[in-house]
């Protein structure tokens, strides 16, 4: 029984059911001082049930997230996403195991670079779950650069060890940093002007990265989520790399100047 007025009390509190008996009372204010604006007495009723049932639900979704080994919900809801405004970013590789943004030291034509693809997941579902792996996969094309499948780091730069395990409402960040070289089938002239084409063409490639979990149950679930990654940004690396060698030949391959 006190559990039952406990729960009764919080509805009773909660905004969703005070705004709209404001909204209410406001409507009915309006109608008391123009007559002429009649409101359906069935507005009144379906604000109120609509408040009541909305009200209640939420209270007994937050009163269930306190209930301890609660396996009532055991399906998770693990949502994954890219981080907006740094979704992946490029830039030459050093002798260190993560990018940093240090000078360039290596000096060939055509160096190594990196790609970072940055994601963020979140478990928006109300039971504990653990991620098993997450994997990155790429619909490779007709390029001149070769993408290394790489590894994923946390936020403060170490290797991801699994299992991942997240709580309710936890969120983990990851990079994936992908080492990218160009390919040996082509002569330093042919991958200049073939970064010329990808710079018209405005060339993308769609990369997926998948994230496998498991409930407390043992239950195995996946979570995706997709971007198409542009190739102009590398592109425009390598430019500007050739730039600073003197390399005006690749350079005017590469922008058609």
């Amino acid at each position: 029984m006190q559990k039952l007025l406990e729960f009764l009390r919080r509805v009773l509190i909660n905004w969703i059911l005070g705004a709209a008996l404001a909204a209410e009372i406001v409507t009915y204010i309006i109608h008391l001082k123009s007559p002429n604006i009649a409101v359906p007495h069935i507005v009144y009723i379906l604000i109120a049930i609509v408040a009541i049932f909305w009200s209640f639900y939420k209270i007994y979704l937050e009163m269930l997230a306190k209930i301890p080994n609660s396996n009532i919900y055991s399906k998770p809801k693990l949502k994954m996403k890219f981080v907006e405004g740094d979704e992946y970013n490029y830039g030459f590789e050093n002798k260190d195991p993560i990018p940093t943004k240090e000078p360039l030291k290596n000096k060939m034509i055509s160096p190594y670079s990196y790609i970072s693809i940055n994601v963020r997941i979140e478990n928006k579902g109300l039971t504990p779950v653990k991620i098993l792996a997450i994997k990155k996969t790429i619909e490779y094309i007709d390029i001149p650069y070769d993408f290394m499948l790489g590894n994923a780091f946390t936020s403060d730069l170490k290797m991801v060890n699994y299992p991942v395990e997240l709580n309710s409402k936890d969120i983990f960040q990851i990079r994936f940093v992908a080492s990218i070289y160009p390919t040996g089938y082509y002569t330093n002239a042919q991958i200049a002007s073939k970064t010329r084409q990808l710079i018209e063409n405005k060339q993308k490639m769609k990369t997926t990265i998948n994230a496998e979990f498991v409930n407390q149950k043992g239950r195995t679930f996946h979570c995706t989520a997709k971007i198409n990654i542009s190739l102009v940004p590398l592109c425009e690396l390598y430019i500007s790399h050739w730039s600073s060698l003197d390399q005006n030949d690749l350079v005017n391959l590469a922008t058609g100047k």
